[in-house]
C-alpha cells in the first residue's frame, strides 16, 4: 500500500458527522503485467468473478448500488487503461 493510500484510508476512517463512509477498497496494480486486465484486477479485489467479454461493464453493474471508494494504487505503468476503467465506472455508476 502506498503512503498516499495509507493516508487516505486513515483520514477517511476518522469520524465525520456529515460523511457517509464508503467501503474502501485498495487495488494494488503494481504487479499488473497486462494493462488489459485492470478490470479483472479490480474484480478480484472485490471478490467478484468477471465472466463477460467486457468485465469493466459487468463490474460497474455489480457495484452500482454500493457505497465504495476504490483506490487504484501503483498504476503508473498502466495509466491509460486505468483511466479508461475509472471513466467507465464513473459514467456507469452515476
Amino acid at each position: 500500500m502506498s503512503s498516499f493510500t495509507a493516508h487516505t484510508f486513515a483520514n477517511l476512517r476518522e469520524p465525520t458527522p456529515d460523511l457517509v463512509k464508503p467501503q474502501m477498497i485498495n487495488v494494488d496494480l503494481g504487479s499488473l503485467t497486462d494493462p488489459h486486465h485492470v478490470a479483472e484486477a479490480v474484480a478480484t479485489s472485490l471478490r467478484f468473478a468477471a465472466n463477460s467479454k467486457d468485465p469493466s461493464l459487468e463490474l460497474a453493474d455489480r457495484v452500482r448500488s454500493l457505497k465504495l471508494l476504490i483506490i487504484l494504487d501503483s498504476c503508473e505503468h498502466a495509466i491509460e487503461a486505468v483511466a479508461l476503467v475509472a471513466e467507465q465506472f464513473y459514467q456507469e455508476t452515476d
